[in-house]
C-alpha cells in the first residue's frame, strides 16, 4: 500500500479521522458554489417575450427589455395541474393570476426606470429570475 493511503481494514486515528473529514468539508464547500450572479443577455432589449414553466422551473431566467417601453409576456404554464404566475417585482407590481397548467396567461407592463429587477412564481419562489431594465 502507498504511504499516506487508506488502509480500510485499520480504523482511522482521531488525527486521521480530522484530516479526512476537514478535506471532505473543503470539498462540500467548494462544490456547493455560491449564487451566480445574473448575466444580463446578449443583443438588443424586447418588447415581448415567452417564458416557458416546466418541471417547476423557468426555462430563462435573465431577460433584458427598454425602459419606459410597454413589454408583452407571454407565460406557458406546461406543469399539468400546478400553479404558476409570473410577478415581475417592480413598481406597480405587474403579474399574472396563479392558474394551473397547461394554460398560456398575458401580461403586459411597463417599467419606467433601468436597473434590475427580480422577477419569480409566487407559488415556487425558486422560480426566480432577473429582469434587466435598460
Amino acid at each position: 500500500m502507498p504511504d499516506g493511503a487508506l488502509d480500510p481494514a485499520r480504523p482511522l486515528s482521531r488525527r486521521g479521522f480530522l484530516v479526512v473529514a476537514s478535506g471532505a468539508a473543503a470539498v462540500l464547500v467548494v462544490g456547493c458554489g455560491g449564487d451566480e450572479e445574473p448575466v444580463m443577455p446578449s443583443g438588443p432589449p424586447v418588447d415581448s417575450f415567452t417564458i416557458v414553466a416546466q418541471n417547476i422551473a423557468w426555462d430563462r431566467t435573465e431577460l433584458k427589455v427598454t425602459a419606459g417601453v410597454e413589454v408583452t409576456a407571454t407565460i406557458d404554464n406546461r406543469d399539468q395541474s400546478i400553479d404558476h404566475n409570473l410577478h415581475i417585482k417592480s413598481p406597480g407590481s405587474p403579474k399574472t393570476p396563479l392558474e394551473k397548467g397547461p394554460v398560456v396567461q398575458t401580461l403586459t407592463f411597463t417599467v419606467d426606470e433601468p436597473g434590475t429587477y427580480d422577477f419569480l412564481c409566487d407559488a415556487h419562489p425558486q422560480m426566480d429570475g432577473t429582469l434587466f431594465v435598460v
